[in-house]
């Protein structure tokens, strides 16, 4: 029969020692066994069917050894991190305690995924990103550039054209770039799709584009750098306001004036102003200032005409104003000729149409023997009866007027020979003697250069 021991102190039991047991089922008749201490050992440590454990394997740290019979597992709380026990349900529950939802990487961090999310937004490394809802931005947003100056910035090295594009996908939408100040003024740059209906300014906005200020006193569009400001239509320049702020309609080529205009110009109202260069057309109403060129057409108001060119055969009406001085006058002494317009060309003659001539006499009187005439050179210089206006001493010493006309009427064989290219002169003899005198002659003469090429 096996012995029993009985242990009455704490002492270490042998493993050869024999402990008393039962391998009988509940219920049963109970047999006793003896069991060897070792073999309790093996079972409790080895068994599968024991809730125990000696290794506490952790993935990617060393391993939690239960090395001796005395090891306790401990849970420690971290930072942000408690541990809590319930003794009633059996349960560990480990939670966490920080409540920051801010994160900062560090240096060294490096996100190999090529995405993460934030608030539920995928956020990508690379490729295309959608972003849904609304973003704030407080600083500056760059694209293409990692220092961005401005609230938007767009850089791009591409060597082709950069676009910045609102694009209003349905024919019927409005595609705009809006600029608010904080009294609601606004620009507008809008373009309209084939099917937008409605006016501005009175065009039509159906395939039309606008650029519209809304608000203030000034609309201001120019430039702050020395350059050219050109309107176009159909890629082609039109007009063009040149640095220098000079206007330029049809011509690229600035020659000083303030308004160039190389094409016909059709004006309704008043031109102040002088005019310089050809008026082909009908001027009516008053013109004000020189027309330097030839006029073409019907002149209607109160002009001030010096020359008019009515047609080839008729010549042109001109006005021709000589101041003759004491000195002129005294040089004329034993003939000679003092030219009050010159000689007009080949084929051409001076017609006179008026001759006016004032006298202004001075404190000495002048000593005429004979007259002085007015003709063509070659012409009253072989005759001296072939003249237009002839005058004498008497007229010279006194404050008088004289006035001619022409045609005149004469008699048949009354006339005067006409002369081409030949100057109009005050025309002495070789008789005549001019002494003494300081007063002048103010001769006006109203003429026509007829061409009888």
């Amino acid at each position: 029969m096996p012995k029993i021991h009985t242990i009455t102190t704490d002492t270490e039991v042998n493993g050869t020692d024999k402990l008393l047991g039962s391998d009988s089922s509940a219920g049963t008749k109970n047999h006793t066994k003896n069991y060897l201490i070792n073999d309790l050992k093996t079972f409790m440590l080895d068994s599968d069917d024991l809730q125990s454990f000696k290794t506490i394997a952790v993935s990617g740290q060393g391993s939690v050894v239960a090395d001796a019979k005395a090891d306790t597992l401990t849970l420690a709380e971290g930072s942000n991190v408690t541990i809590t026990t319930d003794p009633n349900t059996d349960t560990v529950t480990i939670a966490s305690t920080d409540t920051n939802t801010t994160y900062t990487a560090g240096d060294g961090l490096d996100l190999t995924s090529t995405e993460f999310a934030v608030d539920t937004t995928v956020v990508r490394t690379s490729g295309a990103q959608d972003i849904a809802g609304v973003k704030n931005f407080t600083d500056n947003v760059g694209i293409g550039t990692s220092s961005p100056s401005y609230p938007l910035e767009i850089v791009s090295n591409e060597a082709s054209n950069i676009y910045g594009v609102v694009d209003a996908t349905n024919a019927d939408g409005t595609a705009a770039w809006v600029a608010y100040n904080n009294q609601d003024d606004n620009v507008v740059y809008r373009i309209f799709g084939s099917g937008a209906t409605g006016t501005q300014l009175g065009q039509s906005l159906g395939r039309c584009g606008s650029l519209i200020y809304n608000g203030g006193s000034q609309f201001l569009v120019g430039s702050f750098s020395n350059s050219n400001f050109i309107l176009g239509t159909n890629n082609t320049e039109r007009m063009r306001i040149a640095a220098g702020g000079n206007v330029l309609i049809g011509t690229t080529t600035d020659n000083g004036d303030k308004l160039q205009v190389d094409g016909d110009v059709t004006v309704t109202g008043d031109i102040n102003g002088d005019l310089t260069g050809d008026v082909t057309g009908n001027v009516t109403g008053n013109l004000t200032g020189n027309v330097t060129g030839n006029v073409t057409g019907n002149l209607t108001g109160n002009p001030t005409v010096t020359e008019i060119a009515f047609s080839s055969t008729l010549g042109k009406i001109k006005e021709a104003s000589v101041t003759v001085s004491s000195v002129d006058l005294l040089a004329l002494n034993n003939g000679g000729d003092y030219t009050l317009i010159a000689a007009p060309g080949s084929n051409r003659a001076i017609i006179p149409m008026s001759i006016t001539i004032a006298s202004d006499p001075g404190a000495t009187a002048f000593n005429f023997n004979e007259d002085l005439y007015i003709g063509h050179e070659n012409e009253v210089s072989s005759t001296s009866t072939d003249y237009f206006a002839a005058v004498g001493s008497g007229f010279i010493n006194n404050a008088t007027i004289l006035f001619r006309h022409f045609p005149e009427a004469k008699a048949a064989n009354e006339h005067v020979d006409i002369r081409t290219n030949d100057p109009l002169v005050l025309h002495a003899t070789g008789t005549a003697t001019v002494t003494a005198g300081n007063g002048q002659l103010k001769v006006k003469i109203l003429y026509r250069e007829v061409d009888f090429s």
